[in-house]
């Protein structure tokens, strides 16, 4: 019973802390966000063919970096439109995929990672705990 309750405190720190890479901005989006056209000024295949794109919102300029995804074309070229996804209340924050489809895929993968880590993690601790206990001649059940 003590592992679980480790394994559970492990897997919320870990998904907690993990959702502070984009979860948070992905969730904004999909509840508040706006669309907005932008325009592609940069490829970068090097870097998992993310693309740079341009767009305006209240008569700023904004730019953005990210991997194109529907309703976009998977490889849209330089000067090629793209439907922008952008937070309002902090619109340097922005997508150039379906939000939805950001934040699903991004709970999956938290949730993934959560469980792994707790699971490694909780066998680290119980194979050290075993381990000194059994080194002090006492009973680890």
């Amino acid at each position: 019973m003590k592992y679980l309750v480790i394994w559970i405190g492990i897997a919320v720190i870990a998904a907690r802390l993990l959702a502070n890479l984009n979860y948070y901005s992905y969730q904004e989006i999909v509840q508040n966000g706006r669309q907005v056209q932008g325009l592609v000024f940069q490829l970068t295949p090097e870097m998992h063919s993310k693309i740079r794109y341009r767009y305006r919102v209240d008569g700023h300029s904004y730019e953005g970096q990210s991997q194109p995804g529907p309703p976009n074309p998977s490889a849209p070229g330089m000067g090629d439109t793209v439907t922008v996804y952008y937070d309002p209340e902090t619109p340097n924050i922005s997508v150039i995929s379906d939000p939805k489809s950001l934040l699903k895929n991004e709970i999956i993968s938290i949730a993934g990672a959560a469980v792994l880590l707790a699971t490694a993690l909780t066998l680290v601790f119980r194979s050290y705990y075993n381990f000194s206990m059994n080194r002090r001649g006492r009973r680890t059940d």
